[in-house]
């Protein structure tokens, strides 16, 4: 990302200093983040599927990492994962898992931040995080701001309750972002659990929104379990957006998490591989 994609034509940013706070006898850097996505924890007495996968396995690899985070130095201000956090059928047992891991991380100073997926459901995860039922930025969805440095993360909810596949992006929580992104008064960053591409988003997708926001630097999603980078385009303004697709931290595809970095002038992802379920080498 250019200083002048970045920067834009109106946007002036402040040094922002690396080492915000401390924590744990550690520095925290606040231009460090740690974005994960698609743990899929399963809680005790959850059925396997027709995949016959064993459920353990992904808490165990979504610890393995929180242990690594955990032994940063210093430690990132963030960790914000991208939907998909249960297994398949968004159970209270589920989220009760994943409460004391996260928990780990915030007794450490190190903000967590959740979204939504499509395997996920809106009251046994609120039922077990009741915090982002108060915090949330639109009432009735788990929508979020986070500062990365630099930069904001605002987190939006896309998760379609009716039909677990698909994507939605609720009236209310439209008509947040046509009233407020617009005058967003920093550069940001958008986040969903699904591609902007397959969100509907008033008379055509959340992609085109994306693109058209003077103030937004990129989208960022989970969904695919692949690390990609993406194009988003609105061919009739002429305007792109870049884009990227995290990997899961212990299901499919590829396996492992991102370091997300800001600079007054730059943001750069950065790709931890730590395993992979299809032989392709993923480049940073």
């Amino acid at each position: 990302m250019t200083r002048r994609d970045f920067i834009g034509a109106a946007i002036a940013v402040g040094e922002v200093s690396s080492f915000g706070a401390w924590a744990a006898g550690r520095k925290i850097d606040s231009n460090l983040s740690v974005f994960l996505s698609d743990p899929h924890v399963a809680g005790e007495g959850t059925a396997p599927d027709r995949f016959e996968v064993d459920i353990h396995v992904m808490r165990n690899r979504l610890e393995a990492v929180v242990a690594e985070i955990l032994a940063m130095n210093p430690l990132p201000a963030n960790v914000v994962v991208f939907g998909d956090l249960c297994y398949l059928r968004g159970e209270v047992a589920d989220y009760l898992k994943l409460v004391p891991i996260f928990d780990r991380l915030e007794q450490k100073g190190v903000r967590v931040a959740l979204g939504l997926g499509n395997h996920d459901r809106r009251e046994p995860f609120l039922a077990a995080f009741p915090a982002c039922r108060t915090s949330t930025l639109v009432e009735g969805d788990v929508v979020s701001c986070l500062s990365l440095g630099s930069a904001d993360l605002i987190m939006l909810d896309t998760l379609d309750e009716s039909n677990s596949g698909n994507a939605h992006i609720s009236p209310g929580q439209e008509k947040w972002m046509r009233e407020k992104l617009p005058a967003w008064g920093r550069p940001f960053f958008l986040g969903g659990h699904h591609r902007a591409g397959d969100v509907p988003f008033g008379k055509w997708t959340l992609e085109q929104f994306v693109v058209g926001q003077d103030k937004c630097r990129g989208y960022i999603h989970g969904h695919w379990h692949f690390w990609q980078e993406w194009t988003l385009a609105d061919f009739w303004a002429g305007c792109t957006k870049r884009s990227i697709s995290l990997p899961s931290t212990g299901f499919w595809g590829d396996i492992g998490y991102v370091l997300f970095r800001t600079t007054p002038t730059s943001a750069t992802a950065t790709l931890v591989q730590k395993d992979f379920y299809f032989p392709r080498h993923q480049p940073d």
